[in-house]
């Protein structure tokens, strides 16, 4: 339940609850329609039978074109209760909604989080192994180099075929 203030406005209500007060029923009904209501329902102040309650234009109403009613004020606690619990419903389902969303948005990003950590350790083990060939590849360079010099060393170079013979030092 929204209270609308004096001079405030009110898009699309489907009804206005006013307190019945020190202005006449007209004047109400008018503020009322200003206010952007389809209809208005005045509360009565007092405990009395609104049956014996006569409302009628003070000459000013010519131009309201909203219906209006009077009610008594036990009924209108009543409907006031009655809104007021169904607001309180309706705040308790949406706070609700709003955690259930909160909740799969949380749900949604801690998945989106695994799936980068995923890529991440994807990625670092693919390094890692790109290292290791890397290393492994410069080992065995390393390896043959040192062949290759030891070969020397010995006096062994290779031949047109690609084999190696021994060739004696000349001293």
């Amino acid at each position: 339940m929204k209270i609308i203030r004096r001079g405030e406005t009110q898009d699309a209500a489907l009804f206005i609850l006013a307190n019945r007060g020190s202005c006449t029923f007209t004047t109400k009904v008018r503020n009322i329609e200003k206010a952007g209501a389809s209809m208005a329902i005045v509360i009565d102040n007092s405990d009395e039978s609104v049956d014996r309650i006569h409302m009628r234009d003070d000459g000013t109403g010519l131009g309201i074109r909203i219906p209006s009613l009077l009610i008594s004020k036990r009924d209108g606690n009543r409907l006031v209760k009655y809104l007021d619990d169904e607001r309180k419903i309706i705040e308790a389902r949406k706070a609700k909604e709003a955690k259930n969303k909160s909740d799969a948005q949380k749900k949604k990003d801690d998945e989106k989080k695994k799936e980068e950590e995923d890529k991440l350790r994807e990625e670092e083990r693919k390094e890692t192994e790109r290292k290791k060939k890397e290393e492994e590849r410069k080992r065995k360079e390393e390896e043959e180099n040192r062949e290759k010099e030891k070969d020397n060393e010995e006096g062994e170079e290779p031949d047109d075929d690609g084999d190696r013979r021994l060739l004696k030092k000349m001293t």
